[in-house]
């Protein structure tokens, strides 16, 4: 269980809204991970969250890549990675659960990986996002 606190803030209103939503997305599939015998609403929410997921990783990890490169953050490049790294885990996961369909395994498996995404690199590269320079003022600055 992910609770947010402010540690989790970047300090962009939008960027962590959305961190809200897909930690209180994972919380509640962490719940449902450790159920032996899923209801079918689990099983659904579990598909709904991978729809969620291809609509929501594209958007934002775009919307996080241009706040980072207009506050000239040190940590674009190393958020730029994260994103690939997980984009593609996601890619494969999505196959696989394609072939396979719903299982356990891998309800606990793409828990798991956002759990770790989110700690590691929400807490790592963004949460330098506050602290890099405000957004350049002025025009003129490409």
């Amino acid at each position: 269980m992910i609770d947010w606190n402010e540690e989790l803030e970047t300090g962009d209103a939008l960027i962590d809204a959305q961190h809200r939503i897909l930690i209180l997305y994972v919380n509640r599939l962490e719940q449902m991970g450790q159920s032996t015998n899923p209801s079918r609403e689990e099983v659904e929410l579990f598909v709904r969250f991978i729809l969620f997921l291809d609509d929501f990783l594209p958007l934002h990890f775009g919307l996080e890549a241009d706040c980072l490169h207009r506050r000239q953050c040190p940590a674009y490049e190393n958020a730029q990675a994260a994103h690939t790294e997980f984009f593609n885990f996601y890619q494969g996961f999505k196959q696989r659960f394609g072939i396979e369909g719903y299982r356990q395994e891998l309800v606990r498996e793409l828990l798991a990986a956002c759990g770790s995404f989110i700690k590691r690199h929400v807490l790592g590269s963004e949460a330098q996002l506050g602290r890099c320079k405000t957004e350049l003022s002025g025009a003129g600055s490409n």
